[in-house]
């Protein structure tokens, strides 16, 4: 397995909404209300605007497999927005990796606080 994690271009953008549709019908089927995925626009603006967002995508042997996205809200501190690994990729590593990417950029850029907020019978 020949894992890679890059920044999302434009050309990922479809892959990253079918994957994040998964997971909105994944919410929807275990009667999660008021949640739903981004549009594809939001993410081209993560991609257009790298000041102010992080949008990464793992590809395993150059197949798209999963994503991370955080916002970056000021000058110490983002939201993480979303990660998703593709089922059949699970529990390899893949979303430690993107977590491990993000943050490492998140240093470099001196922002120490990552918020997350998540459904409590999300899995």
């Amino acid at each position: 397995m020949r894992l890679k994690i890059r920044h999302a271009q434009p050309r990922d953008v479809q892959n990253i909404f079918n994957l994040g549709s998964k997971l909105e019908d994944s919410l929807k089927a275990s009667k999660m209300k008021g949640e739903h995925f981004h549009e594809k626009a939001e993410f081209l603006e993560y991609i257009k605007n790298p000041k102010k967002n992080v949008l990464l995508v793992a590809e395993v042997d150059n197949k798209f497999v999963g994503f991370v996205c955080a916002e970056l809200i000021d000058k110490e501190w983002c939201v993480l927005d979303n990660i998703a690994v593709d089922k059949k990729y699970r529990r390899q590593g893949i979303g430690t990796k993107l977590l491990d990417e993000l943050y490492s950029i998140l240093r470099k850029k001196k922002i120490y606080y990552v918020q997350l907020l998540a459904e409590k019978n999300h899995k």
